[in-house]
């Protein structure tokens, strides 16, 4: 079950409850009710009831994970704003898999602009070039 807390951080039953939130980073805290506060300044037409945002939590342990926070606001029939529905998924798995990613693509791009050979891809489609080192450029003259 999806936490659905109502703007004053209680369960829809009335039960006051410690959110998500006292486990969540000052800076993921501020972002997600930065959001929040952005989209209640708005009329209900012109709000985007689904939210997205990453940040970062603490766990039982005391070290940091990344998480996906997943928000939807939950309107009352005159529109009104009465609850968010949420829930956070730990992407620390993913974050570190797209570092490792990045990485090893800027080794690659510096290797490759920085070697003497030449160097180049071509999109076996098209047959045009999707890449050429600058020693290629340089070696044609183009």
């Amino acid at each position: 079950m999806m936490p659905h807390l109502d703007l004053q951080n209680t369960m829809a039953s009335g039960t006051p409850i410690v959110g998500p939130t006292d486990y969540m980073t000052s800076e993921t805290v501020e972002k997600l009710f930065g959001l929040l506060a952005a989209e209640l300044s708005l009329p209900p037409e012109e709000m985007t009831r689904d939210h997205v945002i990453e940040g970062q939590m603490y766990k039982k342990d005391g070290s940091l994970i990344d998480i996906e926070i997943n928000a939807t606001l939950v309107l009352n029939e005159s529109g009104d704003v009465v609850s968010v529905q949420g829930a956070t998924r730990n992407i620390t798995a993913r974050r570190r898999a797209e570092e490792k990613l990045l990485n090893s693509e800027l080794k690659y791009r510096l290797l490759a602009d920085n070697i003497v050979d030449a160097i180049w891809m071509v999109n076996m489609e098209t047959l045009r070039f999707t890449y050429a080192s600058p020693s290629y450029e340089r070696i044609n003259s183009y």
